[in-house]
């Protein structure tokens, strides 16, 4: 008899298991309409053109948060908390000028340098940087100091380039991208690719 009331005891908190399992994946789906919701209600006034432009800058954030979780290597132990500052820093203006984005959203039109040509450039140095400190030599030290350096006059760039929008005057970085294009483009770095 107690074999029986053990059985159905087990039955019943096996049940009671499977309602609990299935009321957690309600909630969960709910709570990701709702967030599916919050983005749509997001972007109602956007049109389609900036919300692409909000997805990449959305996206490149992801990206420098990614960056900053750990060293990129075990070699550069000693040069990574330069890099995860330049790259916070790279974070914070970067969500600065997405949420620029998403109260002028007629302002998409001057996203187009930063997503054309600044993201890219900034992966990569990103990427430059992490092959140099793989490298572990003395040139190698000398090609990531350039790389950081690149970050932070893309950094000082897109400060620039928040400041004016928020004061409603446009700035054209294609000169200050062309600079730095021929100072990290084809120079030694970049050369591993």
């Amino acid at each position: 008899m107690w074999k029986i009331a053990v059985i159905l005891f087990a039955i019943i908190i096996f049940i009671a298991l499977i309602l609990v399992a299935i009321s957690w994946i309600r909630d969960y789906a709910e709570e990701k309409n709702k967030t599916s919701s919050k983005e749509k209600e997001k972007f109602k006034d956007l049109d389609p053109q900036s919300i692409e432009v909000v997805h990449a800058m959305d996206s490149f954030t992801e990206y420098l948060g990614a960056i900053q979780k750990g060293p990129l290597n075990d070699n550069d132990r000693n040069n990574s908390d330069q890099l995860f500052a330049v790259v916070g820093d790279s974070e914070t203006v970067v969500k600065r000028l997405t949420d620029i984005l998403y109260k002028f959203p007629h302002k998409t039109s001057e996203f187009f340098d930063i997503t054309t040509y600044i993201i890219p450039l900034t992966k990569k140095l990103l990427e430059d940087y992490n092959f140099y400190a793989r490298q572990g030599s003395a040139i190698a030290d000398k090609n990531k100091m350039k790389c950081l350096e690149g970050l932070e006059v893309i950094n000082k760039m897109l400060v620039k380039k928040a400041d004016s929008m928020i004061e409603d005057k446009y700035i054209d970085l294609h000169a200050d991208v062309e600079v730095l294009m021929n100072l990290y483009g084809d120079n030694e770095l970049g050369a591993h690719n």
